[in-house]
């Protein structure tokens, strides 16, 4: 898993076009060239640097897909070797407010 600095719209469009030229296409072999072995997944997520509240927030669905994933089975034939998956998690906002809060104050009443 990596994290990766958030694209901009028109840097998007450019990148999709790049892979479309056939030369370009053979670079997406980097699990080769570096000698990856079969059983390595490849996830990445984007964080938006441009304020502090988006990058908390991006690194917060990071960490929690990090955890997610380390704790749960999943399935071998859900991510095929050598390719390349974006990983995120939505949160509810309202319920995550809510959980929160409610440990903030089991915590202040452990004091």
């Amino acid at each position: 898993m990596s994290l990766r600095k958030r694209r901009a719209e028109d840097e998007k469009e450019e990148t999709l076009g790049a892979w479309q030229v056939p030369i370009e296409a053979l670079s997406s072999s980097f699990w080769e060239k570096n000698r990856y072995p079969s059983c390595c997944r490849f996830l990445y997520a984007n964080v938006d640097l441009s304020d502090a509240m988006k990058a908390e927030r991006d690194l917060t669905s990071f960490w929690f897909s990090a955890v997610l994933l380390s704790t749960n089975r999943i399935p071998t034939a859900y991510m095929q070797a050598y390719r390349l998956y974006t990983i995120g998690v939505g949160v509810d906002t309202g319920v995550f407010e809510r959980q929160l809060c409610e440990h903030i104050a089991l915590l202040d009443k452990a004091k």
